[in-house]
């Protein structure tokens, strides 16, 4: 657990602060991120890096090989709040014929006379995320967290209708 969150501090927030190179795809090498010191004080390797990325229920990241290099490289593929400056190889256009029935947002109480308000706001991050279903639902693997308060369920087609 310690890892994955280390992971999704520095391929969401903190690449630039630790002084890594982010491609346009949100890719950095792996071994730039071992090289940080919290993560060489704790001994990870690159193996445990591909263990946290497979064993990863949210899919949270993705791997590959660098197409010229050929060097194992990471990102994160959601909750960015950096820039990803080619970010639709993170995201997948919906059209009528392709979206959900709903989109659901998971959100606290705390929140609510905010959204209610205002209305739903990315705030820190790049994008608002949505899931396709609630938590433990067929087909469903990310998109809000278990312990969400409040649900709030949008029509994806009337959405797209509207100009959304």
């Amino acid at each position: 657990i310690k890892l994955s969150k280390s992971l999704a501090y520095v391929l969401r927030h903190g690449a630039e602060t630790e002084g890594l190179r982010m491609d346009d795809g949100g890719y950095i090498d792996v071994v730039a991120v071992l090289r940080l010191a919290s993560f060489r004080r704790c001994g990870y390797t690159e193996s445990d890096v591909m263990n946290v990325v497979e064993t990863s229920d949210k899919q949270r990241f993705a791997l590959r090989h660098h197409p010229e290099t050929g060097r194992l490289q990471i990102r994160a593929n959601q909750g960015h709040s950096i820039e990803i400056k080619d970010d639709g190889t993170l995201l997948t256009p919906i059209s009528l014929e392709s979206c959900p029935d709903v989109a659901i947002h998971g959100t606290y109480f705390k929140n609510w006379q905010t959204i209610q308000h205002a209305g739903l706001s990315k705030r820190g991050r790049n994008h608002i995320h949505f899931a396709a279903g609630f938590p433990g639902d067929d087909g469903v693997i990310s998109g809000m967290r278990r312990n969400c308060e409040v649900a709030i369920v949008i029509d994806c087609k009337s959405a797209l209708m509207d100009g959304l």
